[in-house]
């Protein structure tokens, strides 16, 4: 006999690691954008004019190559933690599963 309490605990675990992969992906998606990004700035001449958009909007602001640069490198610093502690979590979540199992 199966117990209900069991299915549902498998049915959320199996969400939350589709979840935690999916997020995953993204991460690593941003990551890339942001590694590209690095690219094509310094590819730039140091006096060119680089313009930003402002988030949530059409209207762009007038940037410097080197501001850019910067900020794309705490972009890509904070997205990497941020799968290194995804990557952490998937891997104590999957131990802890397989301790489960064995008990």
């Amino acid at each position: 006999m199966i117990h209900k309490a069991g299915v549902v605990r498998t049915h959320n675990k199996l969400r939350m690691q589709d979840e935690m992969e999916r997020r995953k992906v993204e991460v690593q998606v941003k990551m890339k954008e942001q590694e590209v990004l690095n690219y094509e700035l310094s590819s730039l001449k140091p006096r060119a004019k680089v313009y930003r958009q402002q988030q949530n909007s059409n209207i762009m602001f007038l940037s410097g190559v080197q501001q850019e640069m910067h900020r794309a490198k705490q972009n890509l610093d904070s997205l990497q933690k941020e799968y290194r502690d995804l990557e952490t979590s998937t891997s104590h979540t999957e131990r802890r599963e397989e301790e489960e199992e064995k008990s």
